[in-house]
């Protein structure tokens, strides 16, 4: 829905709905996602999410929306970040909001509970979509036609990745699957389950990532402790990129006498410090006072913070060698891969994509590219395990070679490139 939100704010929407639409979504609920399925908080603080609501409240039925209680309970997080269930239950909202703008145009459609099974290159130049929509129990198929594609198809962390992903040389996790989960299942444990699951006896855990995901998933499992009974605990987070923080200036980033490169690390279009690499809030705090001295105690078990070398030394690659023989449970924490759906050209023969290590590859226009690198023309990608890279457009840190994420940036900077190429 990101670009939907996008074309509202900016006075398009009409425009948009001119020419035709149809949204699909898996689920019954368009434009939320796995967001409500996770359990922490975001990395945005409330206000942000609310910011597209002062440029459509001239609408009539504004007034609605506005107090409607999902809104109102987002706006008691407004300087701080919420739960993502809380977020779930607005973007949910929001978008409902929108289909009924939507539903006036004839030409457009709102397809739920509806997969993507296949798309077609056809020598017209357009697409022939193949879907699967399940309802009251049944199921039917039938194709949609169109010129443009956008993709948000959500991401995946698969086993292939996380599993025989090098860590150094040719040593991987997949010696000790059996002890493994990656941080997305983790995360999306409620308390009971993640007691259930990640037993209360485990003497030894071991994270493997410096991002966000990697210390959500070390609080969640710090706060766990506190309940537990007293026995030495230890959580080793490894990772081997520096652990980097977001500041709104480098004024505050000097005054925390926090060390970065002007030059790469700051976005030329914010001023912000590692805009898009940075920790904020809740992981910002924790990351802090563990960069200090590299351990931190919490009630009833320790942390301990190391980084890994491209090149391990024998000493420390015994080391980590040991640390992972004797931990209770492993949690990667290695990004997302893009959910994709096979794509077949005009002669039926299926298109390989091209994807990189982080995701799905796409250019600063969030076009998908073949694995030879040939553009897929007017198919467009962005979200987790997808998107954009950093440009002079969106702006970034010059340091930061990730993947363009978040709701904010899909209802602004995202979606309006995207639009920009369709209109």
């Amino acid at each position: 829905m990101g670009p939907i939100v996008c074309a509202y704010q900016d006075g398009l929407l009409d425009k948009v709905l001119d020419k035709g639409i149809v949204l699909i979504d898996r689920r019954k609920v368009l434009g939320v996602g796995s967001f409500g399925e996770y359990h922490i908080t975001a990395n945005s603080l409330g206000k942000v999410f609310l910011e597209c609501l002062e440029k459509i409240k001239k609408d009539p039925s504004f007034f609605n929306l506005i107090n409607h209680k999902y809104v109102k309970k987002l706006k008691l997080y407004s300087e701080k970040a919420p739960d993502l269930p809380v977020v779930a239950e607005y973007l949910g909202l929001l978008s409902e909001y929108l289909i009924n703008r939507i539903k006036i145009y004839r030409n457009c459609s709102i397809l739920r509970s509806t997969n993507i099974l296949d798309i077609q290159q056809k020598e017209t130049g357009l697409y022939a979509i193949n879907i699967e929509t399940n309802e009251n129990g049944r199921s039917h198929t039938r194709k949609i036609y169109t010129h443009n594609i956008i993709l948000n198809l959500g991401g995946q962390q698969s086993p292939n990745n996380y599993l025989y992903r090098s860590l150094w040389d040719d040593f991987n996790l997949s010696s000790y699957q059996d002890r493994v989960i990656p941080s997305g299942a983790l995360l999306k444990l409620s308390p009971l389950k993640l007691n259930n699951v990640v037993s209360t006896n485990f003497s030894k855990i071991v994270v493997v990532g410096g991002s966000h995901s990697a210390f959500s998933v070390t609080m969640k499992l710090a706060e766990l402790y506190q309940k537990a009974s007293k026995i030495k605990r230890e959580i080793f987070i490894l990772h081997r990129n520096d652990i980097r923080l977001f500041f709104n200036d480098k004024q505050d980033a000097q005054e925390a006498h926090y060390l970065f490169d002007v030059e790469k690390d700051i976005c030329k279009l914010s001023g912000r410090v590692n805009r898009f690499s940075g920790l904020r809030y809740n992981a910002f705090d924790f990351a802090s006072k563990l960069l200090k001295t590299g351990q931190m105690k919490e009630e009833n078990c320790e942390i301990n913070l190391h980084r890994i070398s491209i090149n391990p030394s024998l000493q420390q690659s015994k080391f980590l060698k040991n640390l992972f023989e004797m931990a209770n449970l492993i949690i990667p924490c290695f990004g997302y891969q893009a959910n994709l759906v096979p794509i077949y050209d005009n002669n039926g023969h299926l298109i390989p994509i091209r994807q990189e290590l982080d995701g799905l590859y796409g250019d600063d226009k969030g076009r998908v590219y073949t694995k030879d690198n040939y553009l897929i023309p007017n198919i467009y990608s962005y979200g987790l395990g997808s998107g954009l890279k950093r440009s002079e457009k969106i702006g970034g840190e010059l340091s930061f070679q990730g993947r363009l994420d978040g709701v904010w940036l899909y209802q602004n900077d995202i979606g309006r490139i995207i639009l920009e190429q369709m209109l």
